[in-house]
């Protein structure tokens, strides 16, 4: 079974800080 994870990320673009949201698959 494939479990989703949400995790918050930190992106830097153009020398500015986006939070954005990651899904991570667990196998």
């Amino acid at each position: 079974m494939l479990t989703r994870r949400i995790i918050p990320c930190f992106d830097v673009d153009n020398g500015r800080v986006v939070k954005g949201v990651s899904f991570v698959e667990l196998r």
